[in-house]
């Protein structure tokens, strides 16, 4: 992505500037089509605006670690499908086979543990010689998470972790049966076409 940015001559404040710009005129034209009188409906506009915008800070993050979210999970179907990812490509009109970089990078997930350095002060029941402990990913049940020192993980945090991974593979499951179901439904029409095809080349000239 920042391959394409500089290509383009955007600086970070250029980039996200392009990007709301983009986001706005969407918001726009989807509140005109809501019948919206335009006169009163700037407040509104704002207000949307305000909750999507992306800040230079952000695209540089994004260029630095990736987008944060692990592919197959409902986090990257979210972001993916997102206005600001949307006007991301539009703005530089590219696909995202072109971020693959971004679109790559591994986060920790539920279940997942990692060796961190502890509080100072702080007991630690697996504490080693250099002060780090080991901790436990858990979900937040807000659609993010913590990282939770491995002595205190309750019953409920491993229970809260099996239903995550539960549900994220239910929806991975439903979203390649989606994809399964319109390649079918492609395939259908595109030989239902070619048999009409077939069909109008076998008819005898009128």
């Amino acid at each position: 992505m920042k391959e394409l940015r500089e290509a383009k001559g955007f600086t970070h404040k250029d980039f996200a500037a392009r990007i709301n710009d983009t986001l706005k005129k969407r918001i726009e034209d989807t509140l005109r089509e809501q019948g919206k009188d335009m006169r009163s409906a700037w407040r509104l506009r704002d207000e949307v605006l305000e909750r999507v915008r992306v800040r230079p800070e952000t695209v540089e993050r994004w260029e630095k670690v990736g987008f944060g979210v692990q592919r197959g999970t409902h986090a990257a179907h979210k972001f993916y499908s997102s206005p600001a990812f949307e006007a991301l490509g539009e703005v530089l009109d590219t696909s995202p086979d072109d971020m693959d970089k971004e679109m790559s990078n591994r986060t920790l997930q539920p279940g997942d543990s990692v060796v961190r350095p502890i509080a100072e002060g702080r007991p630690a029941l697996r504490e080693d010689a250099r002060g780090e402990a080991e901790f436990l990913v858990v979900p937040d049940g807000f659609g993010g998470t913590f990282l939770k020192e491995m002595q205190d993980v309750t019953d409920a945090d491993y229970k809260a972790i099996k239903t995550y991974l539960e549900e994220e593979a239910a929806f991975l499951e439903a979203e390649t049966e989606k994809q399964i179901d319109n390649f079918v439904r492609e395939q259908t029409i595109n030989m239902d076409q070619e048999i009409e095809s077939l069909l109008e080349e076998d008819e005898p000239d009128a």
